[in-house]
């Protein structure tokens, strides 16, 4: 997605995230992780907050265009529950605000942001959420 917008075409525009890994939610253990990129940015925004037209699918590239740096994570439980934490840096923190406010108000999700990094959690047990405590002010996850 930056290709054109590059000078060199070794020019890097990512940054790393804060902390290497995200906070499991209480009971869960790690069962994958990836770096999804900033086109699965693109269509996570676009089908999620702005499904509804031309405009909308171009502010969702616009704001996908910052991205600098996520990954997904799934969290499994022994009862086979499933929880997933998606971690983002963007290269403007109004702009991971906003999406963190944005993505709060999705039923079947809890969104925070710290700086430029919004960490979106989602879970198909709604319990789930009274104890994931997720991260910190730097983004890192907190122990229990």
């Amino acid at each position: 997605m930056h290709g054109y917008r590059a000078e060199t075409r070794d020019e890097l525009l990512v940054l790393p995230l804060a902390c290497d890994r995200a906070a499991p939610p209480f009971d869960f253990e790690p069962y994958s992780h990836a770096s999804m990129g900033p086109l699965h940015v693109f269509a996570f925004l676009g089908h999620v907050l702005r499904d509804g037209g031309l405009y909308q699918s171009e502010e969702a590239w616009r704001d996908a265009m910052h991205w600098r740096e996520d990954e997904l994570t799934v969290f499994t439980r022994s009862d086979g529950a499933i929880a997933v934490s998606w971690r983002m840096r963007f290269d403007d923190s109004a702009l991971a605000e906003r999406l963190a406010a944005e993505l709060e108000g999705v039923p079947g999700m809890k969104a925070q942001h710290a700086g430029d990094e919004i960490e979106v959690m989602a879970s198909d047990d709604g319990a789930t959420f009274t104890h994931w405590i997720g991260t910190d002010a730097s983004g890192c996850p907190i122990d229990p």
